[in-house]
């Protein structure tokens, strides 16, 4: 038997070790792949992750910039001339303002120089009262030299335009007939009725009470400054007797109101809003004195409503709506409305949900969404500011 050298038993020991080695190394390559594997999906992730946090963190930085232009800057929606209402086009392009560029200068309100004044108006179709002036006996003018006295020579005439307000007491005396007969069925003692009276047994007339529920609902005047206005005028009356007053007159408007509603309700085109009203009633299950004044606004009246709630049911009530076959909402006798209103849910579900219903939204509300994507987006700011100027425009036209 031949015995290997030397040389060949190093030989092959230095294979078995290399392949030993190469097994370690590539089980470890299997084991660095994995690791790569597991390293690049954790990367995939976490970039996922990183882009998720980012646009959140846009959208946060967004809302804090819109909330604190809200609480902090200025409250009214009113633009510059060429400010935010007035930016860059998203491709660049300047927007203008209505046609007027900055070389013009901003036209001041009130009398322009170097134009003529307006005519001054004419109240001749006031009533006029006459009222003479003459000096008297002693103080009639005279010649200053010889003391001849002065002759008449006509009248110079001079309007004054006069507001006189009065509260008198009118003390009524009717006419009594006593019978002088002797029959039975006849009565005793007859009065003249006197002047009508809106109220029984009250003491206001019909004029006073007129001007109350004109300062009252007309002008829009508080009770309490209606009474300070009777009040410098010499009439003292408490803010209880005025209440009262109004309140007994409800009745007597109501017709007339419901005529409006009816007479509203069946306009084609209708603007229709509601505001908080406080009302200090206490009504069964409503823990505050929050109300709802709903106003709808037609092409020639103007129908409100003063409910407890927000819901549509005013709205339904309103308008009269029934259900159809379909057991769907519909308008009576199948006519259309055109329903002009803000982004309130009531009249999204009313377009939505009720036949012959179209909605109109209003471009005052829909220029505030435009606002708030500028405010809270710079990238948008081009893009919203176009917007913004092309409602304007739509306004101005």
């Amino acid at each position: 038997m031949v015995r290997p050298c030397r040389q060949c038993e190093r030989r092959e020991g230095t294979i078995a070790q290399l392949t030993r080695e190469l097994d370690s190394a590539r089980v470890q390559l299997a084991l660095l792949s994995a690791e790569r594997d597991g390293l690049r999906t954790q990367l995939t992730s976490s970039e996922a992750e990183r882009e998720r946090l980012e646009k959140a963190r846009d959208r946060l930085a967004a809302r804090l910039k819109l909330q604190l232009s809200h609480r902090f800057g200025r409250h009214s929606e009113r633009g510059d001339q060429a400010g935010q209402d007035g930016e860059a086009h998203a491709d660049g392009d300047a927007v203008g303002t209505s046609g007027v560029g900055p070389e013009k200068a901003k036209r001041r309100r009130g009398q322009q120089p170097g134009r003529p004044s307006p005519r001054r108006r004419s109240y001749e179709h006031l009533p006029t009262e006459e009222v003479p002036h003459d000096f008297e006996v002693e103080d009639r003018p005279s010649c200053p030299s010889c003391g001849e006295a002065y002759e008449p020579f006509g009248e110079e005439p001079h309007e004054e335009i006069h507001f006189e307000v009065r509260i008198v007491r009118r003390l009524h005396h009717r006419a009594r007939y006593r019978r002088r007969c002797h029959c039975v069925e006849a009565v005793g003692v007859v009065a003249h009725p006197g002047p009508p009276k809106p109220i029984k047994k009250g003491r206001l007339s019909i004029g006073f009470l007129a001007r109350l529920v004109y300062y009252k609902f007309g002008l829009g005047f508080p009770l309490s400054r209606i009474v300070a206005l009777l009040s410098a005028e010499g009439g003292q009356f408490s803010p209880s007797s005025l209440i009262g007053a109004l309140d007994a007159l409800g009745p007597l408007i109501s017709p007339l109101a419901e005529a409006i509603r009816r007479h509203n309700a069946v306009d084609g085109h209708l603007h229709v809003d509601e505001t908080s009203w406080k009302v200090f009633v206490l009504v069964e299950n409503k823990t505050n004195h929050r109300w709802w004044l709903w106003v709808f606004v037609g092409s020639d009246s103007v129908a409100f409503h003063l409910k407890p709630s927000r819901g549509r049911d005013v709205v339904i009530e309103h308008l009269g709506l029934t259900r159809n076959e379909d057991d769907r909402l519909c308008l009576p006798g199948g006519r259309e409305l055109l329903l002009s209103s803000d982004f309130y849910t009531t009249y999204q579900s009313l377009g939505a949900e009720v036949a012959g219903i179209d909605n109109a939204w209003c471009w005052a509300h829909i220029r505030r969404y435009f606002l708030r994507c500028g405010e809270g987006h710079i990238a948008c700011k081009g893009f919203a500011s176009a917007w913004v100027e092309r409602i304007r425009a739509l306004y101005s036209s």
